[in-house]
């Protein structure tokens, strides 16, 4: 089915609900980001000439498929229609999420409620069964917990993303609906997305027109960042490891582009060795990094240089000479328009090293556009 006042000779959006593929939408909103676990979109798809017709059979809890041409954009369900009818308009509006959204809602349940000697991707793949939600470990990490216990009340994402935390990965949703586990340094292809050919050039010539850009923004901030990050865990007895044996253990790092006095202690989601410990205080240092420090671009159109959609976990070659960025970044958030002024895209930006295991560049007065350097300085060795 399609709508017939709509014809566009190009890629267009089209949502799929069982046999019936539906086309032709008055305005498209789809937001996907490595920060909202589940991607979710919104269509408004009926106008005056539906008064003297039948509104289309899209109803909530529908499993579904929105897609950009033949690229799969999000895979799950219709959650809420809205019907808003005036003397001479029925408009309609239809707003769904990926299937991954029944881990943010839903309640985790797991027999005893506890695993014993289990990798990540084992609980994951236990905890999302249940949904029919496959589950992709992109990570490559094999090391086992020796003990992982479900809190009382938490969601399934909740604790999939506790135990992601302790070993320094990244749940996301793929365009399938699947849960991918990621980590930006144990992946050639960098989320298992693959980097962008081609770049973005804001004000010179090259394969990225700069007259697609209608807006640029960059951030930078420090509230939520600190000199030292200090993570504690207390070990798990056994019958060989106990009493006076199982002590609190640490682990630490270091941000060094906050100069002054500013440490945080924080309690590890669970017992860990040492190593643990130091990999939670990277993450935690990292992750904090990428949401104080960010590059938006408002772009014409719904894919990069290449052609491809844009996709959170993509890195991208950046040179912009007015922000005085020249940089490979990562795409941290897309948010997909199609109104009255047009097709465009919503776009952040941070750097790959805030998603992996990597020091992070020091942040020092070359973060002001204004000195003339660029976005990232070269990188340091971390304070002991």
């Amino acid at each position: 089915m399609s709508d017939p006042f709509l014809i566009d000779s190009g890629p267009t959006f089209s949502l799929t609900v069982g046999s019936n593929i539906f086309t032709g939408w008055l305005e498209v909103t789809v937001d996907k980001s490595l920060e909202e676990f589940a991607h979710s979109f919104t269509l408004k798809y009926c106008d005056q000439w539906t008064i003297d017709g039948e509104p289309w059979e899209i109803f909530p809890g529908h499993k579904c498929t929105l897609k950009w041409g033949d690229q799969v954009l999000i895979t799950g369900y219709v959650t809420q229609t809205d019907h808003d009818i005036t003397s001479d308009q029925y408009n309609l509006n239809a707003s769904g999420r990926s299937q991954t959204a029944d881990l943010v809602d839903c309640s985790a349940i797991h027999k005893t409620g506890q695993w014993k000697n289990a990798s990540l991707a084992q609980i994951a793949t236990d905890l999302c069964r249940p949904f029919g939600i496959e589950v992709d470990d992109r990570s490559n990490i094999s090391r086992k917990f020796q003990r992982f216990e479900l809190d009382d009340g938490e969601t399934v994402h909740e604790a999939i993303n506790r135990a992601c935390r302790i070993r320094a990965c990244l749940p996301i949703t793929t365009p399938e609906g699947m849960l991918a586990i990621v980590r930006a340094d144990t992946a050639s292809t960098a989320m298992g997305l693959g980097s962008m050919t081609g770049m973005i050039e804001g004000l010179a010539a090259g394969s990225f027109d700069p007259n697609t850009i209608i807006s640029r923004r960059l951030t930078h901030g420090e509230q939520d960042r600190y000199s030292k990050y200090i993570f504690k865990s207390q070990l798990s007895s056994t019958d060989e490891f106990n009493g006076s044996n199982a002590v609190a253990v640490k682990g630490e790092a270091v941000d060094a582009s906050i100069l002054r006095y500013r440490p945080i202690v924080m309690q590890a989601e669970l017992s860990g060795s040492k190593k643990d410990m130091e990999e939670r205080a990277l993450w935690e240092r990292n992750v904090r990094a990428a949401r104080s420090d960010r590059l938006a671009y408002t772009v014409d159109g719904l894919t990069g240089p290449d052609g491809v959609l844009w996709e959170p976990g993509q890195q991208v070659k950046i040179q912009d000479d007015l922000l005085k960025v020249d940089d490979t970044l990562i795409v941290i958030s897309a948010r997909f328009l199609l109104n009255a002024d047009g097709l465009r895209t919503d776009l952040e930006f941070t750097s790959p090293e805030a998603y992996s295991m990597d020091e992070l560049p020091e942040r020092d007065e070359a973060w002001n556009s204004k000195s003339g350097k660029s976005w990232t300085p070269k990188q340091v060795k971390v304070r002991k």
